[in-house]
This record gives C-alpha cells, structure tokens and sequence, in this order.
C-alpha cells in the first residue's frame, strides 16, 4: 500500500462572496454554491445531510476530494482545492472546489450538440478512466451522471462521490440507504456481480472490471442516444422499472443492439467495431473484460 503521507492533499482555500447558485443539472444531494478565489470564480459543492449523520458526509467529502486531487490528469474534472466553513450541525461546511462554470452533463450536450463527433467523446471519456486506473483508483459510479463535457468541447470524467483508491485502501464512502439508492436508480450503468450484490442484500467494492463495464454502457447511450435497457417497461413506475431491469440484467441481459438503419449506425458513428468492444466490456466474468489500456487504443 502506498502511504497517505506520500500522496498530496486538496489545498485548503479561502472564499469570498459565496453565493448559491441554482442549477437543475446538479444533483439532489448536493448544494451547490459559487464564489472568489484570488480574484477567480469558483464553483462549490456540499453535500447535503440527507439520511445521514454530518460526521459520514464530511468524512465522505475528504476522502472523495482526497481521491479526486491525486488523480488529476487528462481529461479528469480538475479538483481545485476545498474549502471550510463552519455552518452549524445542519451542514456539512466542507466544499469541494472545482472551476467556474461547471462541465456540461454529457446527455445534456448531446441533446445541444447531436452532430458532434460521439467517438471523440467516446475516446476522451476512456482515456479519463484510463487515466483514474492508472493512478490506482477505482471511479464506482461511470454513467452519464459523472462524465461531462467541457468548454473546450472534451468528455472529463468527475463524479467521485463513489471511488477508491486501491493503493491506500480510500474510498469515498456514502451512507448505505444512500448506497442502496444509487444502485437501484443507475441499475442501467450497473455491472450483473453489483445488481446481483443488491438484490441479495450484500456488500460489494467498485472495481476496475466494473468501471470498464459501466463505460461501455455510457458508449452505449453516446452512440445511440437511449439509455441501456431503454426498451425494457417503458413506461412503468421508475422504481419498478429499475428492478426489472436488473432482474434482467442479472439474467444475462445485455442493451439492445440497434438496427443499421437506426441513427446509431447511419448519424452517430456507431461501427460494428465499436460495437464488438462494447460487447467485449459486457462480459458477464469480470475477470474476461478488457483492460482501460487496451480500450483507449481501440475507438
């Protein structure tokens, strides 16, 4: 294991004028805020105290900023720094601090961009999660609610509220209500050994295996335009629509291929190459999928 005393930590900044900042994009569990550093805008995130006590969010919070800043690199979200304020027991007062403005959500630029080249965002987007196993980290949570598109118009990989760092044992470690949730609600982007860890009431840690899993499935939604599993009870309730898809999942389920008349094929890029990849990563043994470095030299 490497120690935590050779590994750098988050500078500790100083904040002016912080202000909310609403916006619809970011996620119910997180206030986000903006504000100034040395003359710079800044954007801030907390996570909000929701099913859990304030000691599991801060202690979350060091280890996901922790995570983030020692794995820093190409087309990773760069982590700034963070920041602490004392807010009283009904917060958190720990930030993490990223730039101003935020990436854009992937599936929101997709719907504002459909001509983009999607292999290029394909190929960014692996070589972030190249880029985070080869630091020794684990990402746990690749969807299209952790990768985003910035100003330059290149997939980063961010969302670490669920990585490890294998190399000193790490992990950004939510409550496990919350845990639970975020299985059920991203069971799309989930691997068959995590839907199958849930639905029989066992604990599981986010591997590399599972990340190569999960990225595929986000290659699935930027070269369709669907969400994996789309096809499966449109319709239905969200929550029962989760559980059916990893029943399906765990059944040997994988997302359905599109026609070559579809968009897919014809508009976005996709190849029956790409697609052989995509398969390879869907790979029920996690042991049999590929590895990021053989993945960035493929798309």
């Amino acid at each position: 294991m490497t120690p935590l005393m050779n590994l750098p930590f988050p500078y500790l900044f100083d904040i002016i004028n912080l202000q909310a900042f609403a916006d619809a994009r970011v996620s119910t569990s997180v206030d986000v805020s903006v504000g100034l550093h040395s003359s710079q805008q800044v954007t801030l995130k907390q996570y909000r105290l929701h099913k859990t006590t304030r000691k599991e969010a801060v202690k979350r919070t060091i280890n996901e900023a922790f995570i983030q800043y020692n794995v820093q690199g190409p087309n990773v979200v760069p982590l700034l720094g963070v920041f602490q304020d004392d807010e009283g027991s009904c917060r958190t007062g720990l930030y993490l601090v990223t730039l101003f403005p935020e990436p854009i959500p992937i599936a929101l630029y997709l719907k504002t961009n459909p001509a983009i080249n999607r292999r290029s965002l394909v190929r960014d987007a692996l070589r972030g999660l190249f880029y985070v196993h080869a630091k020794g980290a684990v990402h746990g949570n690749i969807g299209e609610g952790s990768v985003f598109v910035n100003s330059l118009g290149c997939a980063v990989i961010g969302g670490f509220g669920y990585a490890r760092l294998v190399s000193c044992g790490t992990q950004a470690v939510p409550s496990s209500c919350e845990a639970s949730r975020h299985v059920i609600e991203t069971a799309a982007y989930q691997p068959p050994e995590f839907l199958e860890a849930h639905l029989a009431d066992k604990s599981i840690s986010p591997t590399a295996a599972g990340d190569v899993y999960s990225v595929a499935c986000l290659t699935y939604k930027v070269m369709t335009d669907n969400t994996p599993f789309y096809e499966v009870s449109p319709g239905t309730q969200p929550h029962l629509r989760h559980y059916r898809i990893m029943e399906d999942v765990r059944g040997g389920k994988m997302p359905l291929k599109p026609r070559v008349t579809d968009p897919a094929f014809i508009h976005f890029g996709l190849t029956q190459d790409l697609w052989d990849m995509m398969t390879e990563c869907w790979n029920r043994e996690p042991k049999r999928r590929p590895l990021t470095f053989t993945l960035v030299q493929r798309p």
